[in-house]
């Protein structure tokens, strides 16, 4: 029950238990918040002066200073400090210790790093700190995927001459010093976040030993049979003049077409339509009706294409009988807009054997059956070009259909096209040409907003088209590769059906690319069929050049020299005359997709873990899966690690031309154009751990501020735990946990709750939680409760005392912790905290945090039933604030009432009846606790008090009971100390407590 206090009545209360438990108190004591009376304020300046010095404040070198780009210059010197060049180097040969390998996903070397990198190789290195602080060798060899288109354009674009103009060894040239350069920025940039690792001898694709091992890996696949060449259709980019993989495509929301309905005149009339019409259909021209968003594959047309369960119309109009889908008549209506008829439906079966004159060429072409075709999109007839379409071109496979590709490397109509298209450009004018001929085929043309893929790196518009490609037959594997997922750990766990959702939709995947900056695919052909030719011998040969000279040879050497007698003789060939080498590279996928072949040898060609971006589904992890699952029958992953794109604080996409890009260096130096403040690393490696591995991750300033702020919160807790410390040698002065004080062994019981949990998100990799739980222990356990309760003990007790030492064990515990914790997201902080540190004997000279191991977590701290004992004071506490609100809680004394357990519970905090410095005090933070199991009727009867209840765990049934208690409150009695400046001296005629007398008269002895 809970009943308002009346003070002049709880007053007498306190007097009352005064008397009986303290009657040496002062007698001439008020009864009012009583402080020194004037003569004391007046001297009280020189005073404290003077009992300053008998203090034990707080000392550390660590400053708070964040003016003019301090913390970055603080970061700077301890990565020379500690060695952070070093500890890659150091660690690895700690041969002693279990392997772990995090394999790195090259990012391109074409230019700055932008924010993307910073999420991607700051995860990477939280992995690998964590990893290395729990005992580990790490394996971390950053790498750069150095060809490809790209750096390719870029290289082309650093002179004036016409692309056509450079010679493939040229732009080869540029290309290779473009990628060295930014090679040599972005590990600078690398290295000033603090990542860790074989930054000395990285891995490039562009290496000729890389080079070598890739081709003895393409060898080995088309060996098996899993890599062909093929004329099929595929995604090509004129604007690059090359083919695509899928992975290679954005698709623009916004693309427009032109779209087309136009009508195919119908030649032979399937003999069950004649009969169902009665005979109808044969006296007006049929036409088939037809939509498409490509009228320039108009001309490569082999067949139109219908829904075998579909229903079908002939819709007749004054002279012509239309034929569609049911679903579509109606749109037919408005697009003619003129009196028409449905005149008969049938099922799209009957269209069977039907055949229609093309357009453009008059030539009769057939009509077929396909599952691809629906009702819900067009007219139900769909127009079949099967060199510009996957589908169409399986049709023309299972049909015998000849498969015309009239569209050049440049998206120009070749002279096969006709004189009036030959040159034409798609995307150009090869669709106004296109509907010229057409003529009155053409009904009607409209603007077509849809999706539709873009070269990821020109963004421009691709197209489909046949060509001669090589293919790896990723359909022979796909079965196997899903099975191994089962045993590959992806988090987080959502992003698993993305994995297997690319891998069932991929049946081939295309790994040649027209270009010149890249792997020259180790193929020859025969001058009179064409045929390619590849040994084992051709492949150790052209891999032995490219070991001794570089991989531009391949274009430097004759085909005679690539290609020796001494070679073919091994296959029954006499000279290579007959022979020319290939003009292909190899895709930039296959390129990094092979990395597990050429890096991982000795982890026996697997990594515990895979780290990207989410888009790698389709890219690098898909390559890497494919390819190792190929060979060695696993993946080449224990773990997949999956992470987000950055977006603006707003969720909207990132764009220069926008003006939202933020660049990464700019938070680390500052940057007046952007009006970014310096941050550090630290704060930049904060935001990304605090972003998780959601899939959009914003930025912006006041996201960065914010992080700043909970960096800085860190900061000012470890400055204070460390100051506490500067008389505090481990080995010397720690108390053994069995001597510690309750509130002291319950922070231990919080640290060890806290720290386990740290530990296993780290372990799931939910860094954002990471980041958050850590701000609530600093704010609620470490700052708001326990430093607030210990400040005057640290500060006012002897310095040698067991108190004293005892809460100092407890901060150099949680600091200790709380750095190892730190360490893998803030390295720069935790070291320079570690500096600092009391050290254990055997850590004198280590000059690194990284170079020790473990959390130093001692399982005792878990004390369950010291946890649950410490309980009934916290709630006591909680009642007891809510009491005084906004008062500060050392202006009061508090009188407990309790009984049984609950006593007893108490009294173990505070055995005296009436204490000053009891535990249950400094709990409370109150000037004075009176804690009694005895009723004072005398007092009770005109007094009226808080009645409240607490909750008291019971081991024996594991359950907790509530127990009652009586609680009042009155303003202190005693008076202010002029040392801890704490309303405990027993009169005003002294100066100082009895506590602080004794320390004082101790330190001048």
């Amino acid at each position: 029950m809970l009943v308002t206090i009346s003070r002049t009545r709880l007053l007498g209360f306190a007097e009352s238990l005064h008397s009986r438990f303290t009657p040496s108190l002062h007698s001439t004591r008020g009864y009012s918040n009583k402080r020194q009376d004037s003569n004391e304020s007046n001297n009280e300046g020189s005073e404290k002066k003077k009992t300053n010095l008998l203090l034990s404040l707080p000392k550390t070198k660590l400053t708070l200073t964040l003016r003019d780009g301090a913390a970055a210059k603080r970061e700077k010197v301890i990565q020379e400090k500690t060695g952070f060049s070093k500890l890659y180097e150091w660690q690895r040969n700690q041969e002693q210790r279990p392997e772990f390998v995090l394999h790195d996903g090259p990012p391109y070397a074409n230019g700055l790093l932008h924010v993307g990198h910073a999420v991607n190789k700051i995860l990477k290195d939280i992995v690998n700190r964590h990893k290395l602080l729990e005992g580990y060798r790490i394996g971390y060899r950053p790498g750069w995927d150095c060809h490809g288109l790209p750096i390719e354009l870029k290289a082309i674009k650093q002179k004036d001459n016409a692309v056509n103009d450079l010679r493939p060894l040229t732009i080869r040239d540029r290309a290779r010093k473009f990628a060295k350069g930014a090679i040599k920025q972005q590990k600078a940039t690398f290295k000033r976040w603090g990542i860790l690792g074989d930054w000395n001898t990285p891995y490039l694709t562009m290496d000729p030993k890389y080079s070598s091992c890739q081709l003895n890996v393409f060898y080995s696949l088309y060996k098996k049979g899993l890599i062909y060449q093929d004329f099929m259709p595929v995604y090509w980019s004129p604007s690059s003049r090359t083919a695509l993989a899928e992975s290679e495509l954005i698709y623009n929301t916004k693309h427009v077409s032109q779209s087309l309905w136009l009508t195919f005149d119908a030649l032979t009339i399937p003999e069950g339509l004649v009969q169902l019409s009665e005979g109808k259909i044969l006296k007006k021209p049929v036409k088939l009706f037809v939509w498409t968003t490509t009228p320039w594959t108009i001309p490569a047309n082999q067949a139109i294409c219908f829904g075998a369960d579909i229903k079908y119309c002939c819709v007749e109009t004054a002279d012509t009988m239309y034929i569609c889908c049911e679903e579509f008549v109606p749109t037919l209506k408005d697009i003619l807009a003129s009196p028409t008829e449905v005149t008969l439906t049938f099922e799209g079966s009957k269209l069977l054997s039907m055949t229609y004159c093309h357009p453009l060429n008059n030539e009769e072409l057939p009509v077929y059956s396909a599952s691809h075709v629906t009702s819900t999109k067009g007219t139900g007839l769909v127009h079949t070009a099967p060199a510009h379409g996957h589908e169409d071109f399986h049709l023309a496979i299972d049909h015998g259909l000849s498969v015309k590709s009239l569209i050049r490397e440049d998206g120009s109509y070749s002279p096969e096209a006709g004189p009036q298209l030959a040159n034409k450009v798609v995307g150009k004018d090869a669709n106004e040409t296109v509907l010229e001929l057409l003529g009155d085929h053409v009904i009607k043309v409209e603007d077509f907003a849809h999706s539709y893929p873009y070269d990821w790196r020109t963004n421009q518009p691709v197209i489909i088209r046949a060509s001669l490609q090589w293919f790896v037959d990723t359909s022979s594997v796909k079965e196997t590769a899903i099975k191994c997922l089962d045993s590959v750990n992806i988090y987080p766990k959502s992003s698993q059906n993305s994995m297997l959702s690319q891998l069932e939709s991929r049946t081939y995947w295309c790994i040649s690319r027209q270009r010149s900056w890249g792997l020259p695919i180790p193929v020859f052909y025969c001058r009179s069929t064409g045929k390619p030719f590849i040994t084992v011998d051709s492949v150790n040969h052209i891999s032995k050049l490219f070991l001794e000279h570089g991989t531009d040879v391949w274009w430097k050497m004759s085909t005679e020299e690539l290609l020796p007698e001494s070679v073919l003789q091994k296959s029954g060939i006499k000279n290579s005359s007959g022979f020319v080498k290939g003009e292909d590279i190899l895709d930039i996928w296959f390129d990094s997709g092979v990395s597990w072949a050429c890096i991982l040898q000795d982890s026996n060609e697997e990594a515990d873990v895979y780290l990207e971006g989410l888009d790698q589904f389709g890219g690098w992890f898909l390559s890497s899966l494919l390819t190792s699952v190929a060979l060695n029958e696993k993946p080449p992953f224990k773990s997949l690690v999956v992470h987000g794109f950055t977006v603006d604080a707003e969720g909207k996409k990132m764009s220069k031309s926008v003006g939202n890009v933020i660049d990464p260096m700019d938070i680390v130096d500052g940057s007046k154009a952007s009006g970014i403040p310096s941050y550090g690393a630290d704060v930049l490696r904060w935001w990304v751990a605090s972003s998780g591995l959601q899939s959009n991750i914003p930025i912006g300033s006041s996201i960065l501020s914010r992080c700043n702020e909970e960096v800085f919160r860190l900061r000012k807790t470890c400055r204070f735990l460390l100051g506490n410390l500067w008389d505090f040698t481990p080995e010397k002065h720690s108390v053994s946990y069995n001597q510690l004080l309750a509130q002291d062994s319950y922070m231990l019981h919080l640290l060890h709750d806290f720290a386990l949990k740290v530990i296993q998100l780290y372990a799931d990799h939910r860094y954002n939680k990471v980041t958050s739980i850590v701000d609530r222990f600093i704010s609620a356990d470490v700052s708001s409760f326990y430093s607030s309760v210990i400040k005057d003990r640290c500060y006012c007790d002897s310095r040698d005392s067991r108190e004293r030492r005892s809460c100092q064990t407890v901060q150099y515990h949680v600091l200790d912790v709380l750095i190892r914790l730190l360490a893998p997201i803030l390295p720069h902080f935790a070291e320079e905290v570690f500096q600092y540190l009391p050290k254990l004997q055997h850590q004198q000279d280590c000059n690194s945090l990284f170079k020790t191991t473990g959390h130093n977590i001692n399982p005792e701290w878990e004390d369950l039933a010291g946890y649950h004992s410490f309980q009934p004071s916290l709630q006591i506490k909680a009642r007891f604030n809510e009491m005084i609100g906004p008062e500060t809680p050392s202006s009061f004394d508090v009188i407990i009432w309790a009984s049984g357990d609950l006593y007893d519970n108490l009294k173990v905090l505070q055995p005296t009846n009436v204490s000053t410095n009891s535990t249950l005090v400094e709990v409370l933070q109150a000037s004075q606790v009176s804690l009694s199991n005895q009723r004072l009727d005398s007092a009770m009867d005109d007094v009226e008090l808080v009645t409240a209840s607490c909750s008291l765990y019971k081991p024996d049934t594991d359950a907790t009971e509530k127990h009652d208690y009586v609680m009042g409150v009155l303003p202190c009695q005693l008076y202010m100390c002029t040392r801890c400046r704490r309303s405990v001296a027993k009169s005003s005629a002294l100066k100082f407590c009895s506590r602080c007398a004794d320390v004082i008269a101790e330190d001048y002895q």
